[in-house]
């Protein structure tokens, strides 16, 4: 099976910094390889926004900030679940935060001032470990869902199927030639087993179940 590659677009690094010349040039290093960049010149504005973490991406942080620090960010961040992988920039009087920070599940550390060649290529293996996540959750959940689908009985995927293309119970019953009742008797097993009864959520199960076994 060949691995879906990340479109360039869907790759994100959040740059958290309270220098703002830093912030700009990393930002410029950054978009020339073709990430998006969302810059953040506090630990407090970066919690404050709320970002989306469902996606390909890594999280640049600076140790020593003012206000709130950058192991202080990281420790709320692990309490949230936070799941991007964190690379960590410092100064050379602060390593023994770094290591520290490691020990939290960091992804990497670069001393500052940092260039191009030494960041892209832990940038690099931080997007490549995020997309493995990724994809081993999309295989887990789409592995879920051909589970479920097998569990239906014929009749039941047949009905279904007729649902999440629109039809009623009632137009299912004339084409099948069986009862409305029984129709619906099947309708509430099968929603149970897929764990939706809604047409939407039905489609998108069948498409999910489609793309999956053509693999």
């Amino acid at each position: 099976m060949r691995r879906a590659q990340m479109p360039e677009t869907d790759r994100i690094v959040y740059l958290v910094d309270d220098n703002e010349a830093l912030c700009a040039s990393l930002s410029f290093m950054l978009a020339a390889e073709g990430y998006r960049v969302e810059r953040f010149q506090s630990a407090e504005s970066f919690l404050q926004a709320h970002v989306r973490t469902d996606l390909c991406g890594c999280l640049i942080l600076d140790v020593r900030m003012d206000g709130m620090s950058g192991l202080e960010l990281q420790r709320i961040l692990a309490g949230q679940g936070f799941a991007l992988p964190i690379i960590f920039l410092t100064g050379h009087g602060d390593i023994d935060m770094a290591v520290e920070a490691m020990h939290r599940g960091a992804f990497d550390f670069k001393l500052k001032p940092v260039d191009a060649e030494v960041l892209m290529p832990a940038v690099a293996r931080a997007m490549a470990a995020r997309q493995e996540t990724l994809l081993g959750v999309r295989l887990r959940a789409s592995e879920e869902d051909l589970r479920r689908a097998a569990s239906l009985t014929e009749r039941e995927s047949e009905i279904m199927r007729a649902v999440a293309r629109g039809a009623t119970s009632r137009v299912i019953a004339e084409r099948l030639g069986i009862s409305k009742k029984t129709v619906e008797h099947h309708r509430a097993s099968a929603a149970a087993k897929i764990g939706t009864s809604v047409p939407a959520d039905i489609a998108a199960f069948f498409a999910r179940v489609n793309a999956a076994g053509s693999r």
